[in-house]
């Protein structure tokens, strides 16, 4: 029985209002589930509200919940840190907090909107926090480098080109 079975049995028995009291969350969130049953999705401050009400560990109920909230990212390395955060069951202010990072830092690099740098603060401490091999953490700092050489190229800047007639002559 998942968590939000349970749920939906406590509001059976209870009431929306009681049970929204108790969990912290609003009524009407509480009467829309008691009226409709289960929802397709649900945010993820509600969702940890609801487990932690019920002392039950995220499992892969919580997990497909997370990734229905997920927009598609056209960042292909953005999108690597958040199925691996998705993975260990981290909220975004949980990986701020355990960087000592900004969280809006975290859905810049994950959506793609910042580009990575491989000696940024951040692209580090999510390969500590990710535990990726260090095989994983060579490829990934090789995509890095490339994607800079071919961003450079389409600003204009033949620095490849430069540092190669620099090793001719």
């Amino acid at each position: 029985m998942n968590v939000i079975q349970k749920l939906i049995k406590d509001l059976q028995d209870n009431g929306p209002g009681f049970m929204a009291n108790k969990i912290g969350v609003s009524y009407n969130f509480m009467y829309l589930i008691f009226v409709n049953g289960a929802p397709d999705r649900i945010n993820s401050g509600k969702l940890d509200l609801i487990y932690k009400f019920y002392n039950q560990e995220k499992d892969d109920f919580y997990l497909e919940n997370q990734k229905k909230w997920q927009n598609p990212t056209q960042s292909i390395l953005g999108s690597l840190f958040r199925k691996k955060r998705l993975e260990k069951f981290l909220s975004v202010d949980d990986v701020a907090k355990l960087v000592r990072g900004d969280s809006l830092a975290i859905h810049r690099i994950e959506g793609g909107s910042t580009l990575p740098n491989f000696n940024s603060y951040y692209i580090t401490k999510f390969m500590e926090i990710y535990d990726f091999t260090e095989e994983e953490k060579q490829t990934i700092s090789w995509f890095i480098v490339i994607l800079r050489d071919v961003i450079n190229i389409y600003k204009g800047g033949n620095d490849i080109e430069k540092k190669e007639q620099e090793c001719i002559t």
